[in-house]
């Protein structure tokens, strides 16, 4: 016998971001997600059905078939009611390979990604905010919808103030080992013909007492307004991220995703920041890179038959530490979601190319799992329409240490100095929300 998932979706007062993160205080699991664009926000709390991954079998086809069986239970209250912009999502984060490594103490739960269908999803936007409640009876909606009410008007009324972290001890990896990581698999990039690895590294912060996920996530609201900003929290695991890079938004009949590789500092003025802009566009290392990734998703999308859309030359993209080299890319025409997904990521942005052969080089090199750093993270509809986006410039939280996370991409002009520089910049996004110093 099927069990039916009821949903019901009623629209709610507009709130301020710091006062809609207030209602997820108390929950678990939690999942956050803004748009800086369309400044879309979702808050999604409260698993009605969860999808945890096997090691041993492929993350996009146990993804596919769990939304697929949630898909054919859903009933919406009142029947004939169904808002087609507004309904259930799955909502959470895949991870970056299928680890099949031993059991880590950063992710947790989280290790091999993580989805789940929300008893309560608050959408808002500029047309408005609604709640969605699903249950596994309809009597149980009007209540969920009455308490999420209750918790918005409370929170509407409570002190926002940031508080202070307190003193952290920011513990830098080895970065001789990884210098010499680098220069071995710049070495290996010649000798096999591998075009392009990205390798990752860490740092650990510890703080006096617990980190505060929701207070990490505000800050980065405030001190990285261009970016992307996501949450994903279960048991007492938090993964938060400000990235600047989309992984995918798609429709029916319309799949769009970016290039975003290739990477420098900020100028300390106008005229610095445009020179170092200017120089990154004619860098032939980084322009190189750039290329590779282009053509690779561009390749992808080919074999899909869809009609692309690509700048014959990339644009820059602008955050407060760094900026990049940027091309967007759209498809149009019909495809098949899950398995373009699947061929999509990595992208070698975050993996490298050839593909296998760059995560094998990865799987070598590196001594953890990556676990969503790098991984695509979002939500979904039951309309196949949604958006997921890479999580970099991340960290995962857990009791009173953070984990934060950097790569780089090698190719075989890359300098092992100059990748630690770049690891260093991409670290300063997390580090500050977090309060510490530089490494």
């Amino acid at each position: 016998m099927i069990v039916k998932i009821y949903y019901t979706v009623t629209k709610v007062p507009h709130l301020a971001l710091p006062t809609l993160l207030k209602c997820a205080q108390s929950h678990d699991p939690v999942f956050f997600f803004h748009n800086p664009d369309t400044q879309q926000v979702r808050l999604a709390y409260g698993a009605l059905a969860e999808c945890t991954f096997e090691k041993d079998q492929n993350l996009f086809l146990q993804l596919k078939e769990w939304y697929e069986q949630l898909a054919a239970r859903l009933v919406c209250v009142p029947a004939g009611e169904k808002k087609q912009e507004i309904q259930p999502e799955i909502v959470g984060g895949l991870g970056f390979t299928n680890s099949k490594q031993s059991a880590d103490q950063i992710w947790g739960k989280l290790r091999n990604g993580y989805y789940f269908l929300p008893q309560t999803l608050i959408v808002q936007g500029k047309a408005g905010a609604y709640v969605v409640a699903c249950s596994f009876r309809p009597i149980e909606l009007k209540p969920i919808t009455t308490a999420v009410r209750k918790e918005l008007q409370a929170a509407a009324l409570s002190d926002c103030k940031l508080p202070s972290m307190g003193h952290l001890k920011v513990s830098a990896t080895d970065v001789a080992v990884w210098k010499r990581n680098v220069a071995h698999v710049v070495a290996q990039i010649k000798q096999q013909h591998l075009s392009k690895v990205v390798l990752a590294r860490y740092l650990i912060v510890e703080a006096q007492t617990q980190l505060d996920p929701y207070v990490t996530l505000q800050r980065l609201l405030k001190t990285q307004p261009e970016t992307y900003h996501l949450l994903l929290k279960k048991s007492g695991t938090a993964f938060v991220s400000a990235t600047p890079e989309r992984f995918a938004k798609f429709k029916q009949h319309e799949f769009q995703t970016a290039a975003l590789a290739g990477t420098t500092a900020r100028g300390q003025d106008t005229l610095a920041d445009q020179r170092l802009g200017q120089l990154l566009l004619n860098d032939h290392k980084n322009r190189q890179e750039h290329r590779f990734v282009v053509k690779r998703i561009a390749a992808l999308l080919a074999q899909q038959r869809l009609k692309l859309t690509i700048p014959a030359s990339p644009q820059l993209l602008k955050n407060k530490q760094v900026q990049h080299l940027y091309t967007p890319i759209k498809g149009t025409g019909p495809y098949q979601l899950f398995e373009l997904l699947a061929q999509l990521h990595p992208t070698p942005a975050l993996g490298g190319l050839p593909k296998q052969a760059a995560l094998q080089q990865i799987e070598k090199v590196e001594q953890r799992p990556r676990g969503l750093f790098g991984a695509p993270l979002g939500y979904l509809d039951f309309n196949c329409r949604g958006e997921l986006v890479v999580g970099i410039r991340a960290a995962v939280l857990k009791e009173n240490q953070a984990y934060l996370f950097a790569g780089a991409g090698i190719v075989a002009e890359s300098s092992p100095d100059k990748e630690v520089h770049e690891t260093h910049l991409k670290f300063q996004p997390l580090l500050q929300a977090l309060g510490g110093n530089d490494e």
